[in-house]
């Protein structure tokens, strides 16, 4: 196999690309080549048959400006940046150990305390559509713990009283 490298600005005509096997863009703008060389690009694939590669880099696909170009038409890649999702939804469970351990003096709190207020603290940064499950019995190896949706004041209050 031979590999000749050229700038974008010399890819050539499509008679001289016909030559090539396949043609490689690394990391290529689609600002870096005309709407000619785009289309050149595109007759290059659909209608001669033959292969183009791009590869990623921060000048290319969305980033390299290919969404809606001839360019991304000769890919079989879209390359429009996914749709940005504000979060994933959470499942959290929090199981805090009740045992006598967790009843000593820590410095002025029990780590059963200190566990609870981390409890606390980590419920209240759950979102309303956020699932939180806090076993209130001792648990068993294997058990089945339900959750439900998070409410910030419930779960305060339920995490606050005596385990």
């Amino acid at each position: 196999m031979t590999v000749e490298v050229r700038a974008p600005e010399a890819m050539g005509t499509l008679p001289g690309l016909n030559n090539y096997a396949a043609i490689v863009l690394n990391n290529v703008a689609a600002t870096s080549l005309t709407l000619d060389q785009q289309k050149t690009l595109q007759s290059y694939v659909n209608s001669n048959g033959h292969g183009l590669v791009a590869l990623g880099g921060l000048t290319s696909y969305a980033l390299g400006g290919y969404a809606d170009t001839v360019l991304e038409d000769a890919l079989p890649v879209l390359a429009r940046p996914p749709e940005k999702r504000e979060g994933a939804q959470i499942a959290l469970v929090l199981v805090i150990d009740r045992s006598a351990s967790m009843g000593l003096d820590n410095g002025g709190a029990t780590r059963l305390g200190m566990a609870k207020e981390a409890a606390i603290l980590t419920a209240s940064s759950l979102k309303p559509e956020d699932i939180l499950g806090v076993p209130r019995a001792s648990l068993p190896r294997a058990v089945t713990v339900y959750i439900k949706p998070s409410r910030r004041s419930t779960t305060s209050c339920a995490l606050r009283r005596p385990i």
